[in-house]
Protein backbone atom coordinates (compact mmCIF):
# COMPACT_ATOMS: atom_id res chain seq x y z
CA UNK A 1 0.00 0.00 0.00
CA UNK A 2 2.80 2.35 0.86
CA UNK A 3 4.65 1.62 -2.37
CA UNK A 4 1.56 2.37 -4.36
CA UNK A 5 1.14 5.71 -2.63
CA UNK A 6 4.76 6.59 -3.28
CA UNK A 7 4.45 5.64 -6.93
CA UNK A 8 1.30 7.72 -7.31
CA UNK A 9 3.02 10.68 -5.71
CA UNK A 10 6.00 10.37 -8.06
CA UNK A 11 3.73 10.12 -11.06
CA UNK A 12 1.77 13.14 -9.87
CA UNK A 13 4.94 15.22 -9.52
CA UNK A 14 6.16 14.10 -12.93
CA UNK A 15 2.83 14.97 -14.43
CA UNK A 16 2.89 18.39 -12.83
CA UNK A 17 6.44 18.96 -14.12
CA UNK A 18 5.48 17.96 -17.65
CA UNK A 19 2.38 20.11 -17.46
CA UNK A 20 4.49 23.10 -16.33
CA UNK A 21 6.87 22.56 -19.24
CA UNK A 22 3.99 22.50 -21.67
CA UNK A 23 2.43 25.59 -20.16
CA UNK A 24 5.56 27.78 -19.82
CA UNK A 25 8.28 26.87 -22.31
CA UNK A 26 6.58 26.13 -25.62
CA UNK A 27 4.74 29.44 -25.53
CA UNK A 28 7.17 31.58 -27.51
CA UNK A 29 6.67 34.87 -29.30
CA UNK A 30 8.31 36.33 -32.37
CA UNK A 31 10.78 39.00 -31.35
CA UNK A 32 11.52 41.91 -33.67
CA UNK A 33 14.78 43.77 -33.46
CA UNK A 34 15.57 46.92 -35.48
CA UNK A 35 18.39 46.67 -38.00
CA UNK A 36 21.76 47.38 -36.45
CA UNK A 37 20.53 47.10 -32.86
CA UNK A 38 21.86 44.48 -30.40
CA UNK A 39 19.89 41.26 -29.97
CA UNK A 40 18.93 40.73 -26.30
CA UNK A 41 19.65 37.44 -24.54
CA UNK A 42 17.07 37.72 -21.75
CA UNK A 43 14.28 35.05 -21.85
CA UNK A 44 11.46 37.52 -21.16
CA UNK A 45 11.89 38.93 -24.69
CA UNK A 46 11.04 35.59 -26.29
CA UNK A 47 8.96 33.39 -23.88
CA UNK A 48 5.58 33.62 -22.22
CA UNK A 49 5.25 31.71 -18.99
CA UNK A 50 5.94 31.67 -15.31
CA UNK A 51 8.60 34.20 -14.46
CA UNK A 52 10.34 32.01 -11.87
CA UNK A 53 11.09 29.36 -14.55
CA UNK A 54 12.88 31.84 -16.86
CA UNK A 55 15.81 31.77 -14.50
CA UNK A 56 16.50 28.20 -15.56
CA UNK A 57 16.53 29.02 -19.28
CA UNK A 58 19.51 29.73 -21.55
CA UNK A 59 19.00 31.84 -24.71
CA UNK A 60 21.24 31.34 -27.73
CA UNK A 61 21.07 34.06 -30.43
CA UNK A 62 24.55 33.65 -31.92
CA UNK A 63 23.14 32.87 -35.36
CA UNK A 64 21.20 36.11 -35.57
CA UNK A 65 22.82 38.76 -37.82
CA UNK A 66 21.33 42.05 -36.75
CA UNK A 67 23.18 43.86 -39.56
CA UNK A 68 20.96 42.29 -42.20
CA UNK A 69 17.17 42.21 -42.48
CA UNK A 70 15.61 38.74 -42.29
CA UNK A 71 14.16 35.91 -40.18
CA UNK A 72 16.55 34.07 -37.90
CA UNK A 73 16.45 31.14 -35.46
CA UNK A 74 17.41 31.38 -31.86
CA UNK A 75 17.25 28.70 -29.21
CA UNK A 76 15.96 28.48 -25.66
CA UNK A 77 17.27 25.62 -23.50
CA UNK A 78 15.33 24.58 -20.40
CA UNK A 79 17.00 21.66 -18.68
CA UNK A 80 16.97 18.90 -21.30
CA UNK A 81 14.52 20.67 -23.64
CA UNK A 82 15.53 23.00 -26.50
CA UNK A 83 12.98 25.22 -28.18
CA UNK A 84 13.25 27.22 -31.39
CA UNK A 85 12.81 30.98 -31.25
CA UNK A 86 11.62 33.17 -34.12
CA UNK A 87 13.66 36.39 -34.34
CA UNK A 88 12.97 38.93 -37.04
CA UNK A 89 15.44 41.70 -37.95
CA UNK A 90 13.42 44.58 -39.40
CA UNK A 91 14.25 47.96 -40.90
CA UNK A 92 11.72 50.68 -40.21
CA UNK A 93 14.15 53.58 -39.77
CA UNK A 94 14.76 55.93 -42.73
CA UNK A 95 18.28 57.08 -43.59
CA UNK A 96 19.71 60.03 -41.67
CA UNK A 97 20.64 63.11 -43.75
CA UNK A 98 23.07 65.53 -42.13
CA UNK A 99 23.24 68.81 -44.07
CA UNK A 100 25.93 71.47 -43.98
CA UNK A 101 25.26 74.67 -42.05
CA UNK A 102 25.60 76.77 -45.21
CA UNK A 103 24.94 76.13 -48.91
CA UNK A 104 27.32 73.76 -50.66
CA UNK A 105 29.39 75.06 -53.59
CA UNK A 106 29.56 72.93 -56.73
CA UNK A 107 31.99 73.53 -59.59
CA UNK A 108 30.35 74.48 -62.85
CA UNK A 109 30.50 71.70 -65.43
CA UNK A 110 31.63 68.96 -63.03
CA UNK A 111 29.63 65.85 -62.22
CA UNK A 112 28.55 65.20 -58.65
CA UNK A 113 26.48 62.68 -56.75
CA UNK A 114 23.47 63.92 -54.79
CA UNK A 115 25.10 62.81 -51.52
CA UNK A 116 27.83 65.41 -52.17
CA UNK A 117 25.25 68.00 -51.12
CA UNK A 118 25.26 66.69 -47.53
CA UNK A 119 27.85 66.12 -44.83
CA UNK A 120 26.70 62.53 -44.65
CA UNK A 121 23.82 60.21 -45.49
CA UNK A 122 23.83 57.16 -43.25
CA UNK A 123 21.64 54.11 -42.82
CA UNK A 124 22.01 50.93 -40.76
CA UNK A 125 21.74 48.84 -43.93
CA UNK A 126 24.70 50.58 -45.53
CA UNK A 127 22.70 50.65 -48.76
CA UNK A 128 21.27 54.03 -49.69
CA UNK A 129 20.18 55.35 -53.07
CA UNK A 130 20.44 59.12 -53.12
CA UNK A 131 18.75 61.34 -55.69
CA UNK A 132 18.10 65.02 -56.21
CA UNK A 133 14.62 66.12 -57.16
CA UNK A 134 14.95 69.33 -59.16
CA UNK A 135 12.39 70.88 -61.47
CA UNK A 136 10.17 67.79 -61.15
CA UNK A 137 12.91 65.43 -62.32
CA UNK A 138 14.91 63.01 -60.24
CA UNK A 139 18.68 62.77 -60.81
CA UNK A 140 21.20 60.20 -59.64
CA UNK A 141 24.05 62.39 -60.97
CA UNK A 142 24.05 66.16 -61.11
CA UNK A 143 25.95 68.67 -63.20
CA UNK A 144 25.19 72.33 -63.86
CA UNK A 145 26.64 74.51 -66.60
CA UNK A 146 25.24 77.82 -65.36
CA UNK A 147 26.39 79.65 -62.27
CA UNK A 148 23.75 80.50 -59.70
CA UNK A 149 21.90 79.44 -56.56
CA UNK A 150 19.71 76.35 -56.81
CA UNK A 151 17.21 74.64 -54.48
CA UNK A 152 16.09 71.02 -54.75
CA UNK A 153 14.98 68.09 -52.65
CA UNK A 154 17.59 65.61 -51.51
CA UNK A 155 16.09 62.12 -51.23
CA UNK A 156 17.63 59.05 -49.62
CA UNK A 157 16.00 55.60 -50.02
CA UNK A 158 17.32 52.55 -48.18
CA UNK A 159 17.04 48.88 -49.19
CA UNK A 160 13.85 48.42 -47.14
CA UNK A 161 12.03 51.25 -48.85
CA UNK A 162 12.40 53.79 -46.04
CA UNK A 163 12.64 57.30 -47.48
CA UNK A 164 14.22 60.42 -46.03
CA UNK A 165 14.01 63.76 -47.78
CA UNK A 166 14.86 67.37 -47.14
CA UNK A 167 15.23 70.63 -49.06
CA UNK A 168 18.79 71.59 -49.94
CA UNK A 169 20.27 74.80 -51.35
CA UNK A 170 23.52 74.83 -53.29
CA UNK A 171 25.55 77.30 -55.33
CA UNK A 172 27.17 76.59 -58.70
CA UNK A 173 30.32 78.58 -59.36
CA UNK A 174 33.45 78.53 -61.50
CA UNK A 175 36.18 76.33 -60.00
CA UNK A 176 39.69 77.74 -59.59
CA UNK A 177 42.05 77.39 -62.54
CA UNK A 178 45.63 76.19 -62.67
CA UNK A 179 47.45 78.02 -65.44
CA UNK A 180 50.81 77.05 -66.87
CA UNK A 181 50.89 73.40 -65.83
CA UNK A 182 51.65 71.37 -68.96
CA UNK A 183 53.14 68.06 -69.96
CA UNK A 184 56.46 69.20 -71.34
CA UNK A 185 59.96 68.22 -72.42
CA UNK A 186 62.92 69.82 -70.67
CA UNK A 187 66.53 69.80 -71.73
CA UNK A 188 68.75 68.30 -69.04
CA UNK A 189 70.57 70.98 -67.10
CA UNK A 190 68.00 73.68 -67.87
CA UNK A 191 67.06 75.93 -64.99
CA UNK A 192 63.38 74.95 -64.79
CA UNK A 193 61.15 75.52 -61.78
CA UNK A 194 58.06 73.26 -61.73
CA UNK A 195 56.43 75.50 -59.13
CA UNK A 196 56.37 78.46 -61.52
CA UNK A 197 52.66 78.03 -62.20
CA UNK A 198 49.68 80.31 -61.66
CA UNK A 199 46.32 79.71 -60.01
CA UNK A 200 43.34 82.04 -60.12
CA UNK A 201 39.62 82.14 -59.48
CA UNK A 202 36.79 84.20 -60.93
CA UNK A 203 35.87 85.49 -57.46
CA UNK A 204 39.11 85.38 -55.50
CA UNK A 205 41.59 86.54 -58.13
CA UNK A 206 45.14 85.21 -58.21
CA UNK A 207 45.66 82.36 -55.74
CA UNK A 208 49.42 81.92 -55.83
CA UNK A 209 49.65 81.54 -52.06
CA UNK A 210 47.10 78.70 -52.11
CA UNK A 211 48.71 76.61 -54.85
CA UNK A 212 50.07 73.31 -53.55
CA UNK A 213 52.71 71.46 -55.57
CA UNK A 214 54.08 67.94 -55.23
CA UNK A 215 57.15 67.96 -57.43
CA UNK A 216 57.60 64.19 -57.49
CA UNK A 217 61.33 64.51 -56.85
CA UNK A 218 61.87 66.59 -59.99
CA UNK A 219 65.53 67.03 -60.88
CA UNK A 220 66.38 69.00 -64.03
CA UNK A 221 69.87 67.47 -64.02
CA UNK A 222 68.64 63.88 -64.13
CA UNK A 223 67.03 62.33 -67.22
CA UNK A 224 63.63 60.78 -66.57
CA UNK A 225 59.88 61.34 -66.35
CA UNK A 226 58.53 63.11 -63.27
CA UNK A 227 54.90 63.25 -62.19
CA UNK A 228 54.09 66.66 -60.74
CA UNK A 229 50.74 67.33 -59.09
CA UNK A 230 49.20 70.77 -58.63
CA UNK A 231 46.20 71.51 -56.43
CA UNK A 232 44.43 74.70 -55.41
CA UNK A 233 41.34 75.40 -53.32
CA UNK A 234 39.41 78.66 -53.52
CA UNK A 235 37.70 80.46 -50.67
CA UNK A 236 34.44 78.55 -51.30
CA UNK A 237 36.12 75.17 -50.95
CA UNK A 238 36.15 74.31 -54.66
CA UNK A 239 39.30 72.43 -55.56
CA UNK A 240 41.10 71.88 -58.84
CA UNK A 241 43.93 69.41 -59.33
CA UNK A 242 46.15 68.75 -62.31
CA UNK A 243 48.86 66.18 -62.83
CA UNK A 244 51.51 66.66 -65.50
CA UNK A 245 54.54 64.78 -66.73
CA UNK A 246 57.86 66.60 -66.96
CA UNK A 247 60.28 64.71 -69.19
CA UNK A 248 63.93 65.63 -68.69
CA UNK A 249 65.89 64.67 -71.81
CA UNK A 250 69.43 64.70 -73.11
CA UNK A 251 70.12 67.72 -75.37
CA UNK A 252 70.26 65.58 -78.52
CA UNK A 253 66.86 64.03 -77.77
CA UNK A 254 65.36 67.32 -76.64
CA UNK A 255 66.10 68.99 -79.98
CA UNK A 256 63.86 66.43 -81.66
CA UNK A 257 60.88 67.56 -79.56
CA UNK A 258 58.78 70.65 -80.03
CA UNK A 259 56.29 71.56 -77.35
CA UNK A 260 53.42 73.73 -78.60
CA UNK A 261 52.14 75.05 -75.29
CA UNK A 262 49.33 77.59 -75.51
CA UNK A 263 46.76 78.97 -73.11
CA UNK A 264 43.07 78.47 -73.76
CA UNK A 265 40.79 81.46 -74.31
CA UNK A 266 39.24 80.81 -70.89
CA UNK A 267 42.64 80.87 -69.21
CA UNK A 268 43.53 84.08 -71.00
CA UNK A 269 40.25 85.65 -69.91
CA UNK A 270 41.10 84.94 -66.29
CA UNK A 271 44.62 86.34 -66.56
CA UNK A 272 43.31 89.50 -68.22
CA UNK A 273 40.39 89.89 -65.85
CA UNK A 274 42.62 89.86 -62.78
CA UNK A 275 45.19 92.19 -64.27
CA UNK A 276 48.02 89.69 -64.49
CA UNK A 277 49.64 91.63 -67.35
CA UNK A 278 49.42 95.00 -65.61
CA UNK A 279 51.97 96.68 -63.44
CA UNK A 280 51.51 99.60 -61.11
CA UNK A 281 53.67 102.63 -61.91
CA UNK A 282 56.04 103.73 -59.19
CA UNK A 283 54.97 106.42 -56.74
CA UNK A 284 58.44 107.96 -56.77
CA UNK A 285 61.23 108.34 -59.31
CA UNK A 286 63.52 105.31 -59.56
CA UNK A 287 65.60 104.63 -62.66
CA UNK A 288 66.48 100.98 -62.07
CA UNK A 289 63.05 99.95 -60.85
CA UNK A 290 61.59 101.63 -63.92
CA UNK A 291 63.78 99.52 -66.22
CA UNK A 292 62.69 96.37 -64.38
CA UNK A 293 59.01 97.34 -64.72
CA UNK A 294 59.19 98.15 -68.41
CA UNK A 295 61.51 95.40 -69.68
CA UNK A 296 58.80 92.66 -69.90
CA UNK A 297 56.75 94.94 -72.19
CA UNK A 298 59.42 95.33 -74.88
CA UNK A 299 59.84 93.55 -78.22
CA UNK A 300 62.33 93.56 -81.06
CA UNK A 301 61.14 93.46 -84.68
CA UNK A 302 63.25 92.06 -87.50
CA UNK A 303 62.73 90.94 -91.08
CA UNK A 304 65.25 89.26 -93.37
CA UNK A 305 64.73 89.63 -97.12
CA UNK A 306 65.42 87.08 -99.85
CA UNK A 307 68.67 88.83 -100.83
CA UNK A 308 70.02 88.41 -97.30
CA UNK A 309 69.51 92.03 -96.25
CA UNK A 310 67.49 92.74 -93.14
CA UNK A 311 65.74 95.54 -91.30
CA UNK A 312 65.04 95.90 -87.63
CA UNK A 313 63.14 98.05 -85.15
CA UNK A 314 61.43 97.89 -81.80
CA UNK A 315 58.03 98.04 -80.20
CA UNK A 316 56.15 97.71 -76.94
CA UNK A 317 53.20 95.63 -75.74
CA UNK A 318 50.27 97.97 -75.22
CA UNK A 319 47.48 95.60 -74.20
CA UNK A 320 46.75 91.89 -73.81
CA UNK A 321 43.23 90.50 -74.23
CA UNK A 322 41.97 86.94 -74.30
CA UNK A 323 42.16 86.92 -78.12
CA UNK A 324 44.89 89.35 -79.15
CA UNK A 325 48.10 90.96 -78.02
CA UNK A 326 48.34 94.57 -79.18
CA UNK A 327 51.65 96.30 -79.91
CA UNK A 328 52.75 99.87 -80.49
CA UNK A 329 55.58 100.88 -82.80
CA UNK A 330 56.18 103.50 -85.50
CA UNK A 331 55.24 103.58 -89.14
CA UNK A 332 58.70 103.65 -90.71
CA UNK A 333 59.48 100.39 -88.88
CA UNK A 334 56.21 98.57 -89.50
CA UNK A 335 55.90 99.40 -93.20
CA UNK A 336 58.73 96.91 -93.76
CA UNK A 337 57.30 94.24 -91.43
CA UNK A 338 54.15 93.28 -93.32
CA UNK A 339 55.45 89.73 -93.94
CA UNK A 340 57.64 87.32 -92.01
CA UNK A 341 58.17 89.70 -89.13
CA UNK A 342 60.23 88.10 -86.36
CA UNK A 343 58.91 89.33 -83.02
CA UNK A 344 61.36 88.67 -80.19
CA UNK A 345 60.08 89.13 -76.65
CA UNK A 346 62.28 90.24 -73.79
CA UNK A 347 62.75 86.65 -72.58
CA UNK A 348 64.22 85.64 -75.96
CA UNK A 349 61.20 83.73 -77.24
CA UNK A 350 60.28 84.45 -80.84
CA UNK A 351 57.29 84.18 -83.15
CA UNK A 352 57.00 84.95 -86.87
CA UNK A 353 53.93 86.84 -88.08
CA UNK A 354 52.59 88.88 -90.97
CA UNK A 355 51.73 92.25 -89.46
CA UNK A 356 49.43 94.95 -90.76
CA UNK A 357 49.53 98.06 -88.61
CA UNK A 358 46.92 100.80 -88.35
CA UNK A 359 48.06 104.41 -88.20
CA UNK A 360 46.65 107.68 -86.95
CA UNK A 361 44.88 110.20 -89.16
CA UNK A 362 47.19 112.84 -87.74
CA UNK A 363 50.79 113.37 -88.77
CA UNK A 364 51.96 111.28 -85.80
CA UNK A 365 53.68 108.06 -86.98
CA UNK A 366 52.63 105.94 -84.01
CA UNK A 367 51.01 102.69 -85.19
CA UNK A 368 49.35 99.66 -83.65
CA UNK A 369 49.27 96.03 -84.74
CA UNK A 370 47.92 92.85 -83.20
CA UNK A 371 48.85 89.17 -82.97
CA UNK A 372 46.45 86.39 -81.89
CA UNK A 373 47.28 85.16 -78.40
CA UNK A 374 46.97 81.61 -79.75
CA UNK A 375 50.24 82.25 -81.61
CA UNK A 376 52.17 83.16 -78.48
CA UNK A 377 53.78 80.43 -76.30
CA UNK A 378 52.34 80.00 -72.83
CA UNK A 379 55.72 80.50 -71.15
CA UNK A 380 56.07 83.83 -72.94
CA UNK A 381 52.60 84.84 -71.79
CA UNK A 382 53.59 84.22 -68.20
CA UNK A 383 56.69 86.38 -68.63
CA UNK A 384 55.39 89.49 -70.40
CA UNK A 385 53.57 92.61 -69.14
CA UNK A 386 51.72 95.43 -70.87
CA UNK A 387 53.11 98.96 -70.63
CA UNK A 388 51.29 101.40 -68.38
CA UNK A 389 49.43 104.03 -70.36
CA UNK A 390 48.11 107.15 -68.61
CA UNK A 391 45.89 109.29 -70.89
CA UNK A 392 46.72 112.33 -68.74
CA UNK A 393 50.48 111.84 -68.86
CA UNK A 394 51.15 115.06 -70.79
CA UNK A 395 49.37 117.04 -68.08
CA UNK A 396 51.82 115.64 -65.56
CA UNK A 397 55.05 115.60 -67.56
CA UNK A 398 57.31 118.64 -67.31
CA UNK A 399 60.27 120.04 -69.26
CA UNK A 400 63.56 118.69 -67.87
CA UNK A 401 61.82 115.60 -66.41
CA UNK A 402 64.01 112.50 -66.83
CA UNK A 403 62.80 109.85 -69.28
CA UNK A 404 64.41 106.74 -70.74
CA UNK A 405 64.14 104.84 -74.04
CA UNK A 406 64.69 101.12 -73.56
CA UNK A 407 65.06 98.43 -76.25
CA UNK A 408 65.63 94.72 -75.66
CA UNK A 409 67.32 92.33 -78.11
CA UNK A 410 68.42 95.42 -80.03
CA UNK A 411 68.97 94.73 -83.71
CA UNK A 412 67.77 91.15 -83.30
CA UNK A 413 70.62 90.30 -80.96
CA UNK A 414 70.65 89.56 -77.24
CA UNK A 415 71.91 93.03 -76.38
CA UNK A 416 69.73 95.59 -74.61
CA UNK A 417 70.03 99.34 -75.21
CA UNK A 418 69.13 102.03 -72.69
CA UNK A 419 69.01 105.73 -73.53
CA UNK A 420 68.24 108.04 -70.60
CA UNK A 421 67.40 111.63 -71.49
CA UNK A 422 65.53 114.73 -70.35
CA UNK A 423 62.42 116.32 -71.79
CA UNK A 424 63.18 119.41 -73.87
CA UNK A 425 59.77 120.16 -75.32
CA UNK A 426 56.37 118.63 -74.60
CA UNK A 427 54.95 119.43 -78.04
CA UNK A 428 57.45 119.58 -80.88
CA UNK A 429 57.51 119.41 -84.69
CA UNK A 430 59.83 118.10 -87.39
CA UNK A 431 58.89 119.91 -90.62
CA UNK A 432 61.38 117.87 -92.63
CA UNK A 433 59.27 114.78 -91.92
CA UNK A 434 55.93 116.56 -92.13
CA UNK A 435 55.25 116.10 -88.41
CA UNK A 436 53.66 119.06 -86.74
CA UNK A 437 53.01 119.52 -83.03
CA UNK A 438 52.79 115.76 -82.39
CA UNK A 439 56.21 114.90 -80.98
CA UNK A 440 57.94 114.79 -77.63
CA UNK A 441 61.45 116.25 -77.85
CA UNK A 442 64.21 114.98 -75.56
CA UNK A 443 67.96 115.29 -75.31
CA UNK A 444 69.87 113.17 -77.83
CA UNK A 445 70.77 109.61 -76.79
CA UNK A 446 68.98 106.89 -78.82
CA UNK A 447 70.77 104.86 -81.50
CA UNK A 448 69.69 103.23 -84.74
CA UNK A 449 67.49 100.17 -84.27
CA UNK A 450 65.63 101.61 -81.27
CA UNK A 451 62.89 103.15 -83.40
CA UNK A 452 59.44 102.20 -82.16
CA UNK A 453 60.51 101.27 -78.65
CA UNK A 454 58.96 102.72 -75.52
CA UNK A 455 60.03 105.96 -73.92
CA UNK A 456 58.89 106.08 -70.28
CA UNK A 457 59.24 108.43 -67.36
CA UNK A 458 61.07 107.29 -64.25
CA UNK A 459 57.83 105.90 -62.79
CA UNK A 460 57.13 103.53 -65.69
CA UNK A 461 54.49 105.57 -67.55
CA UNK A 462 54.62 105.45 -71.35
CA UNK A 463 55.36 108.94 -72.72
CA UNK A 464 56.36 108.26 -76.32
CA UNK A 465 57.70 105.98 -79.07
CA UNK A 466 61.18 106.54 -80.50
CA UNK A 467 60.71 108.05 -83.98
CA UNK A 468 63.53 110.21 -85.31
CA UNK A 469 66.59 112.37 -84.73
CA UNK A 470 66.68 116.02 -85.77
CA UNK A 471 67.98 119.46 -84.99
CA UNK A 472 67.03 120.85 -81.64
CA UNK A 473 64.06 123.20 -81.70
CA UNK A 474 65.91 125.76 -79.60
CA UNK A 475 69.41 125.29 -81.05
CA UNK A 476 69.93 124.09 -84.62
CA UNK A 477 73.55 123.30 -83.82
CA UNK A 478 72.39 120.73 -81.27
CA UNK A 479 70.49 117.52 -81.94
CA UNK A 480 67.46 116.05 -80.24
CA UNK A 481 65.54 112.79 -80.19
CA UNK A 482 61.93 113.03 -81.30
CA UNK A 483 59.29 110.60 -80.10
CA UNK A 484 55.74 110.07 -81.33
CA UNK A 485 53.37 111.12 -78.59
CA UNK A 486 50.99 108.41 -77.40
CA UNK A 487 47.88 110.54 -76.97
CA UNK A 488 46.78 108.98 -80.29
CA UNK A 489 46.54 105.52 -78.70
CA UNK A 490 42.73 105.60 -78.20
CA UNK A 491 42.33 106.41 -81.89
CA UNK A 492 44.65 103.56 -82.86
CA UNK A 493 42.79 101.19 -80.56
CA UNK A 494 39.44 101.98 -82.17
CA UNK A 495 40.87 101.49 -85.64
CA UNK A 496 42.48 98.20 -84.73
CA UNK A 497 39.28 96.90 -83.15
CA UNK A 498 37.29 97.88 -86.24
CA UNK A 499 39.78 96.13 -88.51
CA UNK A 500 39.58 92.94 -86.46
CA UNK A 501 35.79 93.09 -86.32
CA UNK A 502 35.53 93.49 -90.08
CA UNK A 503 38.16 91.01 -91.19
CA UNK A 504 38.83 88.79 -88.19
CA UNK A 505 42.46 88.94 -89.21
CA UNK A 506 45.15 91.00 -87.51
CA UNK A 507 47.24 90.88 -90.70
CA UNK A 508 44.48 92.03 -93.05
Amino acid sequence: MTKQRIMKAVLAVAALFLISLCIVVPRTKTYKVELGQPVPEQPQHYLIGWPFMRGFMHIDVDLVDSEHVGHYRGYATYFFYTYKLDIQVTDKTPPAIDLYDSPVYLAKGREYLPEDLAKSITDASGQVRSTLLWEKKEYEQISFDTNGTYTGMLRALDASGNLAKCDVTFIVDDPPMIIGAFDRHIERGTAFDPTDVLACDTNDGLLGDKLRVQTGGFNADKVGDYQVTYAVTDNNGLETTREVTLSVMEPADYRKQKDELRFTSEEMEQLCHWGYFDYEPLTGIDYYKTLALVEPTLIDLKRTFSDGSWTTGSGVIYRVTSDYMYFLSVEHVMEKMTQDCHITFFDGSEIVQDCQAVSSDTTNEAVMFAVPTSEIPADTMLAIKQVHYDPDIYKKLRVDDPVVAYATHWGGFSENKVAPANVRLLTASLPAFGWSNCLLETSRNVISGMSGTAVVDYKGNLVGLVSAVGPSTENELDWSDYHSKVDVVPELWDKMENQLAQTGNAAA
